[in-house]
C-alpha cells in the first residue's frame, strides 16, 4: 500500500516557469527544523493509517454498485463492517483533535504541533477542521459513545450526526493538508491510498460478484 504525492514544488515550477519565485515555504510562520522529526514521522504514519481505512470505506460503501454487490452477498455482515469502519475512522480522526496533553501524557495531536510552533497558519486550518468536528456531531459521538458509554446516550439511543460519507472524506483531505504543512508544504499528498493489484477493492468486488452470480 502506498500514498501518492500529487504535486511538488519542482512539478509546479516546471509547469509554470514564470512562478519560479513562488515558494510555499514562505507562507510558513514557523521553523520546521524545530520540530521533532520522529514525531512528524509518527503523525504522517498515523494519517496514512487513517487514510487507508478511509479509502477502503469510500471505495466499498460510497460507490453504489460496489455496496450493492457487497450487500447482496450479505447485508448483515457488510452493514456491520460499514458501521465498524465509520466508527474506526471517526474515532481515529477524533484523537487528532485531542489537546496537546491529557492527564499529564503527551498526545500525538494537531494541537501538539500548533503549541510547539505557535503557528497561526496551522491554527487557522485546524480551526476549520475543528469546526467540522464539533458541528458534525463527531466530537459528541466520540465522547458519549465511541470512547465512553454514556448511560443517557445509550438508553435514549439518540446520537445527532450531521455528516455523510463525502463530508468525512473532505475533512480528511484537510487533515492531510495540515500534515503536509507540518512535514513539507512543498508536497501535496493524496489522501487516497493505492493498494496492490489483486488486493484492492476492485478485485474484492469482482470476486464477490462472481460468487453472487454463481448463486443466482
Amino acid at each position: 500500500m502506498s500514498k501518492a504525492t500529487t504535486g511538488t514544488l519542482e512539478d509546479f515550477i516546471r509547469k509554470y516557469p514564470s512562478m519560479k519565485g513562488l515558494d510555499p515555504m514562505e507562507k510558513l510562520d514557523f521553523n520546521q527544523n524545530e520540530l521533532d522529526s520522529e514525531e512528524v514521522s509518527a503523525l504522517q504514519e498515523f494519517l496514512t493509517d487513517l487514510c487507508t481505512d478511509l479509502t477502503l470505506y469510500i471505495e466499498m460503501f460510497n460507490i453504489e454498485e460496489n455496496s450493492a454487490e457487497l450487500y447482496k452477498f450479505s447485508v448483515v455482515i457488510f452493514s456491520r463492517i460499514e458501521r465498524m469502519a465509520l466508527e474506526r475512522i471517526c474515532l481515529k480522526f477524533s484523537t487528532l483533535m485531542d489537546p496537546a496533553v491529557s492527564c499529564g501524557n503527551d498526545n500525538l495531536s494537531f494541537k501538539r504541533f500548533i503549541r510547539q510552533t505557535k503557528s497561526k497558519v496551522l491554527d487557522s486550518l485546524y480551526q476549520d477542521i475543528h469546526g467540522f468536528y464539533v458541528g458534525s456531531g463527531i466530537k459528541n459521538w466520540r465522547n458519549k459513545a465511541l470512547a465512553h458509554s454514556d448511560l443517557e446516550t445509550f438508553t435514549s439511543k439518540k446520537i445527532d450526526l450531521k455528516f455523510d460519507k463525502s463530508d468525512i472524506e473532505n475533512i480528511i483531505v484537510k487533515a492531510q493538508e495540515l500534515v503536509d504543512l507540518i512535514s513539507d508544504p512543498r508536497v501535496s499528498t493524496d489522501h487516497r491510498v493505492q493498494f496492490p493489484y489483486g488486493s484492492d477493492v476492485v478485485s474484492l468486488i469482482n470476486k464477490v460478484r462472481r460468487i453472487n452470480e454463481s448463486e443466482s
